[in-house]
């Protein structure tokens, strides 16, 4: 799972809406590696450390995702340390096709 973090690799702590977006970004960091973008995830689970913020979160995932379309679940997980919010995601990114 990603969590917020930095270009630099720093945890990033701060509100629910600042570490969702910066676990999005995270994410897109990630991803961009091996050539893909947001767009091309296909689920993402997201665990909060605290139901009671889902509102807000789910206010900034929207925010962040964009125009991308996919499956996701969303669970309290009390086990998250030292961060409001962990998620993992699942790409889908053909392989061009070869000539």
């Amino acid at each position: 799972g990603q969590v917020p973090k930095d270009e630099n690799n720093n945890m990033i702590s701060g509100t629910i809406e600042e570490e969702t977006l910066a676990t999005l970004k995270t994410i897109a960091r990630v991803i961009a590696h091996e050539g893909a973008t947001l767009s091309d995830v296909v689920r993402i689970t997201t665990y909060l450390e605290d139901t009671r913020d889902f509102g807000r979160y789910n206010k900034a995932f929207l925010e962040g995702i964009g125009d991308a379309v996919l499956a996701r679940t969303t669970v309290e997980a009390k086990a998250v340390i030292n961060t409001k919010i962990e998620m993992d995601a699942i790409v889908y990114k053909p392989l061009p096709a070869s000539k």
